[in-house]
């Protein structure tokens, strides 16, 4: 793809520049969209070694969606790490609501109990809250449900 030879091309000619970390988010959205995982988590990695990038919050972001796209393992620590360096960051709402899924899907809705209470506490109105309440009071009123 030529917009990623371009961007490595700029990283590896100008490895000073303010554009760098633009450039590894970018190599990494593009990773993504492939799903190169390795590749873009390698791109993330690099992103995240630099200090004070102004691109920290979205690579972290980027990062957990690719841990839950793949059904990795340290997907529910990514959502947490993420949500405590950025506890009012513009994908909390969709990251709690991610981490209520995987919860759910390892122990139903009392193992996401915890993080379902946070999410009807911090958006009550929201369309994820209210799924997740009415299935699991749907779940907890049937007999043997999870």
């Amino acid at each position: 793809m030529a917009a990623d030879l371009a961007l490595a091309q700029l990283i590896d000619e100008y490895p000073t520049s303010a554009l760098v970390d633009q450039a590894l988010y970018e190599r990494a959205r593009i990773a993504y969209a492939r799903h190169a995982w390795s590749e873009a988590r390698r791109h993330l990695d690099a992103l995240a070694a630099r200090p004070a990038s102004p691109l920290a919050e979205p690579g972290r972001y980027l990062a957990c969606r690719i841990a839950i796209d793949v059904r990795d393992g340290d997907a529910a620590r990514c959502i947490a790490d993420y949500r405590a360096a950025d506890p009012n960051g513009p994908h909390d709402l969709e990251l709690l609501g991610a981490l209520v899924s995987l919860q759910h899907a390892n122990g139903g809705c009392a193992a996401a109990r915890a993080a379902l209470d946070e999410l009807t506490s911090r958006y009550p109105r929201s369309a994820a809250a209210q799924t997740w309440l009415a299935r699991c009071s749907a779940a907890s009123a049937a007999p043997g449900a999870r």
